[in-house]
């Protein structure tokens, strides 16, 4: 929690530097995946990442911030699905320039009242003091902030019976 608010303070004060040099996407997927695999299979959930090819061998991006980035999504599935599978997909984002789209969808559905109180600092859901999960709710905020540094943004989608689904967008360095 301390260093969440670190975090978000250091951001809001503009003193956040984005460190651009080229990495695997693969790779920060990969430690995504094996940060958070041994929580899933406690809660019997399948954890999964999967390539929509062709993707570049690097991209000039800030991998601390991108493996943030994902590592708050991926954690956040894992701890509000209850079932199922936790998903991450990347891909090409094709505009401008060359991007990375990464996706992570999940088992449980955000009501649409809830959408816009996601990406708020301290936003939650249920912010009931019985709720089930605990958090400070500034994951979602801190990642967006990130993704934009990065000349991006985070959106989320949520369909009954399908669950929810974040995309992260991001425009690396040319």
């Amino acid at each position: 929690m301390i260093n969440d608010i670190l975090d978000l303070s250091k951001i809001e004060a503009d003193k956040v530097t984005v460190d651009r040099t080229p990495c695997s996407v693969w790779q920060i997927v990969d430690d995504v995946v094996n940060l958070t695999e041994l929580r899933a299979k406690e809660k019997g959930l399948c954890l999964s990442s999967q390539y929509a090819y062709p993707l570049p061998e690097t991209i000039q991006i800030d991998p601390i911030r991108l493996r943030q980035i994902l590592l708050n999504l991926v954690s956040n599935a894992v701890k509000f699905t209850d079932r199922g599978e936790v998903q991450i997909a990347v891909s090409l984002l094709v505009g401008r320039r060359l991007g990375c789209k990464s996706r992570v969808r999940y088992g449980n559905r955000h009501p649409p009242d809830a959408m816009t109180k996601l990406f708020q600092a301290f936003g939650q859901v249920d912010s009931s003091p019985h709720r089930r999960h605990q958090g400070t709710g500034l994951g979602l905020a801190i990642s967006r902030r990130l993704a934009e540094m990065l000349g991006g943004d985070i959106s989320v989608t949520s369909k009954p019976g399908e669950g929810s689904t974040f995309t992260v967008a991001l425009i690396p360095a040319p």
